[in-house]
């Protein structure tokens, strides 16, 4: 069977199957697409590219895929698909992995349009964490999982939620780039909430710490430049500012 990435896949004498539909085995028809059971986690999708059209010798175009898993799976993958085609965006799918898009990104958008220092932050970023993680993925098969296992893998080898989100965001800009020429036709960064970096508490001095800081810059030429700035800070906080600098 044909995939639906030939586009061309087409077989005379079964328009008949596009109209029938079986309630008792989990078969379904609608206007572009059909849905038969091929065996117990088998399932069969065939969906119209083309109609025919009577008089410009224009045949019925349709595409096959075949899904594994259950009539729910089917049933997504037959939506998904769908919408790409209703709008006229349908891509073809290609062999082009994660890493190989980037690489040509880096070639086509980056060298020309950001700086020397940007190119090697972006080039660090992909060589080191995104490319590891799902680089080897077909870019037409990437999906937010996918983005979801590589915030996981950076994560786990200790990386701050800011530096995966660089990652992230450095990716989500790379992959509007690919639906932008047709290479992808949605970006699955855009269904993942990027990585949070966590908000540090500002912690103000204490007893303790403040005669180890006076102590510190006692006899320094800022000496009085800091103890004005830090004295009625510290008077605010109820700590008595000249037991501290007598004691």
């Amino acid at each position: 069977m044909r995939s639906l990435d030939s586009y061309a896949a087409h077989r005379p004498g079964q328009a008949g199957s596009q109209e029938a539909a079986t309630a008792s085995n989990g078969n379904k028809s609608t206007e572009q697409g059909h849905r038969q059971r091929q065996g117990a986690r088998h399932w069969s999708l065939a969906v119209d590219l083309h109609h025919a059209r009577p008089g410009t010798g224009q045949k019925r175009v349709q595409g096959y895929e075949t899904v594994r898993g259950t009539k729910k799976d089917a049933e997504a993958r037959l939506r998904a698909i769908l919408e790409e085609i209703n709008p006229g965006t349908h891509i073809k799918r290609t062999k082009e992995t994660v890493g190989e898009f980037l690489r040509r990104w880096q070639h086509s958008y980056a060298e020309a349009n950001t700086s020397e220092r940007t190119q090697y932050c972006y080039k660090r970023i992909i060589v080191t964490q995104i490319a590891p993680t799902i680089g080897d993925i077909p870019l037409s098969d990437l999906r937010p999982n996918d983005v979801l296992a590589m915030h996981k893998v950076l994560f786990d080898r200790g990386l701050s939620a800011r530096t995966v989100l660089h990652a992230h965001r450095l990716l989500s800009q790379a992959l509007n780039h690919a639906v932008k020429w047709q290479a992808l036709s949605l970006n699955p960064c855009t269904a993942v909430d990027a990585p949070r970096p966590r908000t540090k508490e500002m912690k103000t001095l204490d007893w303790t710490t403040a005669k180890v800081f006076f102590a510190a810059i006692e006899r320094h030429r800022f000496e009085d430049l800091y103890s004005r700035g830090l004295l009625p800070r510290l008077a605010k906080e109820r700590i008595a500012g000249p037991a501290l600098v007598g004691d």
